[in-house]
């Protein structure tokens, strides 16, 4: 029994996948991801934030395998594979050897590039000098002994995978974070053909939703949000993960559906550039506006998003505030203030996930910003993960060996809800390793 998996993070938590599979002839990682669980025991950003390496080692935050992070001695495995662009499954990527290829979907290297542009530099998620190779459904990526085979999978982000790995000793799946419920099941469906034609031995699955399953749609969502809109007297304020762009084309259409514009910030409108010219997601910028900022100093980047889109002045929505939708997040919440949204305005957070996995928010603070304004909220969203009933249909359907459940808090219950298989359920522990063969 040569071929391990070790686990590195994403257990017994939501996010923070870090899973390294190996052979007798090389190893590589499935996704490196940041633990929202373990970093906000020690940080809180802008304030206190990581600024070495060693220190997130000590902290257990990171691996404790310096040779990860030092270009001096031997790689500890060769390729990295992203599952897809959210922090839980790619925040540490910066921290990693630059001679260490990072390989993701064409559509997650775009947004992962958009991100770092924008974003305030940190060593943990900076992407300069990294090796970006992108990948697509079906291809084959063969290493020494193993052979990687990425599919398209749905999930509230563009560019999401899971992987089919073939080893000396049988085969692996890792879903990544996947969904039936959404717009894009099909391509779900697709890996679950994959996987089905490929005899899998192990699976390993997220379960994120065992205890938190809503049965919806984003064609629902999309509903609800233009019912909201249609009836707000005021102005409409809306705030979700900035990648989730099925949620972004729902805000669009419920604002065009009810004669409204769509107004985002200028974060947001770099994510777009990056994807809108994939005619594989769709996504629709037409007469969305950049809302301006009220600041002395203009970045490099907003100068250039201010060149391509056509923007608008906070006051000219402060005197018009019937017409428009604006998507804006809680950092910016100082914006709306000074807009003074009117009586009757709502504000509608849709956060993909309600454990709150890719968007950071103070809820509390959330909650004084809009009390102070006097705009009540709506929570409407459709989950980025699949259901229990679904899952259950995966393991049935593939009828792996054995299955591995990670990126959840609930693995023995999912050992018991498929305790009428003849599957075996192991639940990993950080730093163990699972053995094929």
């Amino acid at each position: 029994m040569e071929t391990s998996i070790s686990f590195y993070g994403g257990v017994e938590e939501v996010g923070g996948n870090k899973i390294l599979v190996s052979t007798r002839e090389t190893s590589i990682m499935l996704d490196f991801g940041l633990s929202y669980q373990s970093r906000r025991k020690f940080f809180s950003d802008p304030f206190i934030i990581p600024r070495d390496v060693e220190t997130l080692m000590k902290l257990g935050i990171v691996p404790n395998i310096p040779e990860m992070y030092s270009e001096t001695i031997k790689k500890p495995f060769s390729v990295l594979f992203l599952s897809h662009a959210h922090r839980d499954h790619t925040g540490h990527i910066g921290l990693l050897r630059k001679d260490i290829p990072i390989y993701a979907g064409e559509a997650s290297i775009n947004i992962l590039k958009a991100l770092n542009e924008v974003s305030r530099k940190s060593i943990e998620s900076d992407i300069h000098g990294k090796t970006l190779k992108s990948f697509h459904t079906g291809d084959v990526i063969k290493l020494d002994d193993l052979e990687i085979t990425p599919i398209h999978v749905d999930h509230s982000i563009p560019g999401s995978y899971g992987f089919i790995i073939k080893t000396p000793e049988g085969s692996i799946a890792y879903t990544g974070d996947f969904r039936m419920h959404g717009p894009k099941f099909g391509m779900t469906e697709d890996f679950i053909r994959k996987m089905k034609d490929q005899q899998i031995d192990v699976l390993i699955t997220e379960h994120t939703n065992m205890l938190d399953g809503i049965v919806s749609s984003e064609k629902e969502v999309e509903e609800k949000i233009s019912e909201i809109t249609r009836s707000c007297e005021g102005l409409v304020i809306g705030d979700f993960a900035i990648a989730d762009i099925d949620r972004y084309n729902s805000f669009y259409n419920a604002a065009m559906e009810n004669g409204r514009q769509l107004v985002i910030t200028p974060k947001r409108a770099v994510v777009l550039s990056s994807l809108k010219n994939d005619k594989k997601i769709n996504v629709r910028v037409e007469d969305t506006l950049v809302l301006m900022k009220e600041k002395s100093r203009v970045y490099s980047w907003e100068k250039k998003v201010f060149k391509e889109w056509k923007s608008i002045e906070p006051e000219e929505v402060s005197k018009k505030q019937k017409e428009f939708l604006v998507l804006i997040p809680q950092v910016e919440m100082q914006q709306i203030f000074k807009i003074s949204p009117i009586p009757g305005s709502v504000f509608i957070f849709s956060s993909s996930e309600p454990f709150n996995e890719e968007l950071e928010i103070d809820y509390d603070k959330l909650i004084n910003w809009l009390d102070a304004m006097g705009v009540p909220m709506y929570t409407v969203h459709v989950s980025g993960h699949i259901m229990p009933i679904h899952l259950k249909k995966v393991i049935r359907e593939i009828r792996p060996k054995k299955v591995i459940p990670i990126h959840g808090e609930n693995p023995e219950l999912l050992k018991k809800y498929v305790g009428d298989f003849n599957v075996q359920v192991e639940i990993p522990k950080v730093g163990s390793k699972v053995f094929l063969g």
